[in-house]
Parts: structure tokens; C-alpha cells; sequence
């Protein structure tokens, strides 16, 4: 088995939230106690400060501890840290708004209060981003039904492309080490995941006659010679297909000690999903000798799934049964996600981690951060047991929507992952199969292969 490879429950045991020492070093004063505030507090000092907290609403408790006191209240206490709350952790529901914006030390702040120690609400602003609240506001949907980036509060800003929630985090460390120098906070180390969305198996192997006939014509007419050249090179000339670069993936994810997980479309025959049929041999003797060499895998749920937990349910037990293996992961195939009921639906067919969390048209932080968190449902006003595990650039929004060309896309995704590196996080690429092949896009697998020369581990 491969050295960086595991189980997804193996690759991401230390964003759990409990593979740290949650001892309790802080404790926190607040009039109000709920939901909201818990699962922020949780976010902030379980996931990325790697410590504990105490909530408390008892000004005696919290006078006499001998933690470190972060007041997050209107009163005021001495030797503290104090955040004044905006009030959105005290509501219930979700209601149209805006939240307030400034910038200072050239950091966007939202929710900003001058008499915050930090100069605004930090937990507020974090709640506001990874509870995907305004996901949950009014929004103008895309042409397949998507939250769009330009929706987005941190594309309007400007500041999409920096892991800002992680930053602010970052910064609260910074304020809590110069107040209480006494005090040793853990950090976690940078690592770099690399995914791929499996849309369509092989461009032209385990095809029926008919799909490859067509498929030629098709090529032929769309001036693609070469596709048309390499579709008879591999079903004439027994050349390997164009989509087939997956041990070389494996290899370099095994060179460079960067995890690899594959996201599997399992099904076909409607206008969005068009890969091989799952009953297909060749499509499952490549899922199953993925899965003999230790290489993690998950459930690319197609396009109606969304909107269909019955479909969900069934393509997850069908990839189940074929690979002889509990599947517990997916990303929605072209990120068709409804914030509202994908989560639930996704959680009751026993998915526990959600790949989802990004932007099909750009590189970015669709919830300001780089780590993972959990869902959170306004309707029950709780935290879902299912993690949301985000990426940060995916090929298709350079050579699909942008037309970048090779070296821009790479300089920027290292750009970006040079960002995450500053705060510890976590940087997610998605490629999928069909940028392997060079007839089609030129230059992509070399990008591939140099950031994991650039972001592994060896």
C-alpha cells in the first residue's frame, strides 16, 4: 500500500476536529448561549487553534478562571480579550442582510466593531462564512440551478482567493500569544490534497461500437483531428486511452506523499452524465485496481442527484456493491448543490464528508477558509454531522470559463497555495480525467505533475 494513502476517514483524521488536544485553555463569556455560538467556537479553537474551550453565561465562573477569557459581551472585565457580538449568534432563521465591511492593515474585516480588541466580530464573521448563510439568503441561480461566485460576498470584495477566515483565525492567535505569552497553541502543518472527478472512465475503452462511431464523427467534425487519430490508435492500434493516466497519478502521488482521492461518476445515459454504464467490466476492474492499491476513493453523484435522494441513494449502494467497499465521500457532479437539503440528503444515504465546497468558474474560498468544517442547518438551528471538505481550484475554471493558458493557471494555484501555507491550512486541487489527455488540453498534465513538485511533502 501506497505510504500517503488510506482510507478518506485515514487522509483527513486530523481535521476531525478531535484528533487534537481539546483540553480546555479558554474560556469564553457570553450572555447568550446557542447553538450558533458553540459551533463557531468549535470551528475556531477545536479545528484551527487545536485547543479547548469552556462557554460560560456566569460572570462569577468566568471571573474566577484561571483560563485564558475571551469576553464576548457588551460588559467589561479586565484581562481579557473582548469581542463585542454583533447579535446574529443570539437569532434564530435566516434574514436578508448585508453585514458590514471595512479594511484595515489591508485585511477586509466584516461585521466590524471598533471596540472589539480585534476591531470586529470575529465570530460572527466566521459563522456568517462557513455556516454558508448567504447560500441560504436570496440568491440569482446559474444555468444549472448553482450559487455563482458572483453571488459571493468574497468575490465582490475581492478577496475570494485568500483563505480569510483562516487568516483572521490567524491573526486572534497572534493578539491571544501578545496578551498571554505564557501560553503554547499547536499548529497544524500545510498539506496539499490532490482529487479527481472521474466524469467519464476512458474516451474511448469499454465503449460500445456505436458511441465510438459516433464519437468519431463528432471528433471529425469538430476539426479534432487528433482525438480522432488517438480513437482509432487505441481501439485499432491497442494504444493507451487518452483518459487512462491514472497510475500516473498513483506514482506521483506515492513520489511526493500527496494524498489522492478519485470521485467516481456512476451513472450514464442522460445529458450530463456520459460515462460507462456501471455494469461495465472495464469501469470496474479500474475502480476496484484503484482500490487494491490503497488509493482512496468516492461517489461523484450525477446531475439530478441533487435534487433526488432516492438517486443518490441507489448510485452509492450500486458503487458499493461493485467495489466491494463502504463509501463515505463525494462531490456533486458539476457542483449542482442546494444548501438547504443536498447536506441532509448527502448525510441520510451515509455520506460523512462532503468535496464539494468550491466554485466551478474560479479559483477561491467559497467559505473564506481552507479548512474543513460541518454544515450547519438553519431550519434545526444545529451543526449536521456531515464535513464540508473545500477546494480551492479546479482545471475546468481556467481552460473552460477563462481560457487561461498553462503557465497563468499554474502560477496562480501556487500563488494561492503559497497563501494557505502562510496559515497552516489545507490546499484541494480537482482535475479530472479527460485534462490528462493532451489533445485536448495541452500542458495540463505537466501543471499536474509540477504541483506536486511544488506542494508535496518529499
Amino acid at each position: 500500500m501506497s505510504n500517503c494513502q488510506n482510507s478518506i476517514n485515514g487522509i483527513l483524521k486530523n481535521y476531525s476536529y478531535n484528533g487534537c488536544n481539546t483540553a480546555p485553555l479558554f474560556i469564553v463569556y457570553s450572555e447568550s448561549i446557542t447553538n450558533r455560538l458553540n459551533y463557531t467556537l468549535r470551528f475556531v479553537f477545536n479545528q484551527i487553534l487545536l485547543t479547548g474551550y469552556l462557554i460560560t453565561n456566569d460572570e462569577k465562573v468566568f471571573v474566577e478562571s484561571e483560563l485564558i477569557k475571551i469576553n464576548y459581551s457588551n460588559k467589561s472585565f479586565s484581562n481579557t480579550i473582548t469581542i463585542f457580538p454583533s447579535g446574529l449568534l443570539s437569532e434564530s432563521g435566516v434574514k436578508e442582510f448585508v453585514p458590514t465591511c471595512t479594511t484595515s492593515n489591508n485585511k477586509v474585516l466584516l461585521f466590524t466593531n471598533t471596540k472589539s480588541d480585534l476591531g470586529f466580530d470575529l465570530f460572527s464573521a466566521v459563522f456568517y462564512l462557513i455556516s454558508r448563510m448567504e447560500e441560504w439568503q436570496k440568491f440569482v441561480k446559474d444555468e444549472h440551478g448553482r450559487f455563482e461566485v458572483r453571488n459571493s460576498i468574497l468575490y465582490k470584495l475581492s478577496v475570494l482567493k485568500q483563505p480569510l477566515v483562516d487568516c483572521w483565525i490567524n491573526d486572534f492567535r497572534k493578539i491571544v500569544i501578545e496578551k498571554f505569552p505564557e501560553i503554547k497553541l499547536s499548529s497544524r502543518s500545510f498539506q496539499y490534497i490532490s482529487t479527481i472527478d472521474v466524469d467519464n472512465a476512458f474516451a474511448f475503452k469499454g465503449k460500445s461500437l456505436f458511441r465510438n462511431l459516433g464519437g468519431g464523427v463528432k471528433d471529425l467534425l469538430a476539426g479534432n483531428v487528433k482525438m480522432a487519430l488517438a480513437r482509432i490508435g487505441t481501439l485499432i492500434s491497442g494504444k493507451k486511452d487518452p483518459f487512462d493516466a491514472y497510475d500516473i497519478q498513483i506514482d506521483l502521488s506515492d513520489k511526493y506523499l500527496v494524498p489522492l482521492i478519485y470521485f467516481f461518476l456512476y451513472r450514464t445515459g442522460t445529458e450530463f452524465d456520459r460515462t460507462l454504464d456501471p455494469k461495465n467490466f472495464q469501469f470496474n476492474k479500474l475502480i476496484n485496481g484503484i482500490k487494491n492499491k490503497g488509493i482512496a476513493f468516492g461517489l461523484h453523484p450525477s446531475y439530478y442527484s441533487s435534487e433526488d435522494g432516492q438517486l443518490l441513494l441507489h448510485e452509492k449502494k450500486l458503487l458499493e456493491t461493485n467495489s466491494g467497499s463502504i463509501v463515505e465521500a463525494s462531490r456533486q457532479h458539476y457542483l449542482r448543490f442546494n444548501i438547504k437539503t443536498t447536506p441532509k440528503q448527502l448525510l441520510n444515504a451515509g455520506i460523512k464528508y462532503d468535496f464539494t465546497m468550491g466554485f466551478a468558474n474560479s479559483t477561491g474560498f467559497r467559505a473564506g477558509t481552507s479548512m474543513p468544517f460541518y454544515y450547519y442547518d438553519f431550519e434545526e438551528e444545529k451543526e449536521l454531522e456531515i464535513m464540508a471538505v473545500p477546494f480551492a481550484a479546479m482545471d475546468g475554471a481556467y481552460y473552460i470559463y477563462d481560457n487561461t493558458n498553462v503557465k497563468e493557471a499554474l502560477d496562480e494555484m501556487i500563488s494561492v497555495a503559497n497563501q494557505v501555507k502562510q496559515v497552516n491550512g489545507l490546499m484541494i486541487t480537482v482535475f479530472h480525467e479527460r485534462t490528462f489527455a493532451k489533445e485536448l488540453y495541452p500542458g495540463w498534465s505537466n501543471i499536474y505533475t509540477k504541483l506536486h513538485q511544488s506542494l508535496g511533502a518529499s
